[in-house]
C-alpha cells in the first residue's frame, strides 16, 4: 500500500526537536514500530494522519509496520480537526508553545465551521453560543479555561498574519509581542525577527 504525507496536515504538528527525533529512532531500533500508522483515504490517496515521523523512519530504514484506516467524513478540513483533536489528547506534547498552537488551531477550525451567518441578531446569538460551546469543549479536554482557548485562537491568527521569518522568530514570544509585530509592515517584521534571533 502506498501512503502519502500531506504538507498542509504535517504543518499542523509541532516540530520535533533533534533530541525527540533521536529518541524515537532509538526506540524504533530497539522495539520496531509498535503502533500502526493511521491513514485516511481522501478518495484519491491514502494520507498519513498519525505517525508521519514513524512512517519517514520506516521508509528510510525499510522497516515493517502495520497500518490502520481511519474513516473521516468530509474533506481535508475534517482531517485537520481529527489530527488536532488527536494531538490535544497526547501526553508527549510538552512544549507550551506547541500546546497553545494545537488548542488555537483547533478552536479556529471549529469556530470557522460553527460561525454561521450573522445577518440577524438571532443568528449572531446562535453563533456566539456555538463558539462558546467550541471553546468549552476544547477547554475541558485540555484542562484550561475557555478564555485561554480563545486567546490561543487569537494568537494563532496573529501568527498566521506574520511573514515567514517573523512567524518563526515569534513562536515563543508573548501574545503582546506577537500583536505588536502583526501591526508592522512585512519588511519591518523581518527586521524585528532578525533582531529577535540574535
Amino acid at each position: 500500500m502506498e501512503l502519502h504525507i500531506n504538507k498542509r496536515l504535517k504543518a499542523l504538528l509541532p516540530p520535533q526537536t533533534k533530541q525527540e527525533l533521536e529518541q524515537l529512532k532509538a526506540n524504533i531500533d530497539e522495539e520496531g514500530i509498535l503502533d500502526p500508522i493511521l491513514y485516511w483515504n481522501d478518495g484519491k490517496k491514502n494520507i498519513v494522519i498519525d505517525g508521519m515521523t514513524r512512517y519517514g523512519i520506516a521508509q528510510a530504514g525499510n522497516l515493517a509496520f502495520d497500518t490502520k484506516e481511519i474513516v473521516i467524513e468530509g474533506g481535508i478540513e475534517e482531517a485537520e480537526v481529527w489530527i488536532l483533536n488527536h494531538q490535544l489528547g497526547r501526553r508527549n506534547v510538552l512544549d507550551p508553545a506547541a500546546i497553545r498552537k494545537i488548542r488555537g488551531e483547533l478552536y479556529n477550525r471549529l469556530k470557522g465551521k460553527r460561525g454561521g451567518d450573522h445577518t440577524s441578531q438571532e443568528a449572531k446569538c446562535q453563533s456566539d453560543t456555538l463558539l462558546s460551546d467550541a471553546a468549552n469543549e476544547i477547554a475541558e479536554k485540555a484542562g484550561v479555561s475557555p478564555a485561554t482557548v480563545k486567546r490561543d485562537g487569537a494568537r494563532v491568527e496573529k501568527l498566521a498574519s506574520l511573514t515567514k521569518a517573523a512567524k518563526k522568530a515569534a513562536e515563543k514570544a508573548s501574545d503582546a509581542e506577537i500583536k505588536a509585530l502583526a501591526k508592522l509592515k512585512p519588511e519591518k517584521q523581518n527586521a524585528v525577527a532578525h533582531a529577535m534571533n540574535k
